[in-house]
């Protein structure tokens, strides 16, 4: 579980329209599941997970005259390990992603086919609570049960690992071309060794329409470290300086 106090300052002055820095609050949930199996002579786990984030107040930077959603997200996911031997292992995870707010609709007609103003749509949008938001976010797509289909991105990747100290990694990313047309791959390679953790990674589009995407020819560089291994490695080199020292 996570919380987060959000302050977003879109570079709007503080003017006679009252345009000002948006704060919010929010929290993520998440679950994860692991289970270690045999499969014939060698170790194999299975993985599933889910994440809801950003669940919380809506955001203004108009005083309150309009009233934003944050973008409420859900993701389920699942993924395989298998061991090779005993420094060869390869994995595969794939997950779906739904973004938790009601699909934007400012046609001049209700659903009863009643004339409104885009205005008045556009009101009735943004009035939803977070809550009434997040269910109506299942089933409201005016395309039906297709579009809301179409609002689902998807994700795979693969991996294969040596030793647990090398990396070889692949993956793709599906956005329906009614809901972005985001479609890219990715290859990467990382590094581990003792607490230190060294990953880069390509991103390229795939597809025409995607030849002006922010997300074309980027290049990732991630570095980590880990601290509980730092601190393991601190008290196992004070208690062996103890040991050194009672044995002089």
């Amino acid at each position: 579980m996570a919380l987060r106090y959000i302050h977003s300052d879109l570079g709007f002055q503080q003017d006679d329209d009252g345009y000002s820095a948006g704060n919010a609050f929010a929290a993520d949930l998440a679950f994860y599941y692991n289970k270690p199996l045999r499969l014939g002579a060698n170790n194999a786990t299975v993985m599933a997970g889910i994440n809801i984030s950003n669940i919380g107040t809506k955001i203004t930077y108009d005083n309150g005259a309009t009233n934003q959603y944050l973008p409420a997200n859900m993701r389920l996911g699942v993924g395989f390990e298998y061991e090779i031997d005993r420094y060869n292992k390869v994995g595969a995870t794939v997950d779906f992603n739904k973004l938790l707010v009601p699909t934007p609709n400012y046609r001049n007609t209700n659903e009863d086919g009643v004339a409104e103003s885009t205005s008045s749509r556009r009101d009735e949008y943004y009035d939803k609570s977070v809550v009434s938001a997040i269910f109506h976010s299942f089933n409201d797509a005016p395309g039906g049960a297709k579009e809301e289909l179409q609002e689902i991105d998807m994700q795979g990747g693969i991996e294969y690992s040596y030793n647990d100290l090398f990396f070889a990694r692949g993956g793709y990313h599906y956005n329906h071309e009614n809901k972005g047309n985001l479609k890219y791959a990715t290859i990467g390679l990382g590094l581990k060794y003792q607490m230190i953790d060294v990953a880069a990674s390509y991103i390229f589009s795939v597809g025409n329409s995607n030849a002006n995407s922010a997300l074309a020819n980027t290049v990732r560089i991630t570095l980590g470290f880990d601290l509980g291994k730092a601190f393991n490695m601190g008290g196992s080199s004070a208690r062996n300086g103890s040991n050194n020292n009672g044995r002089r």
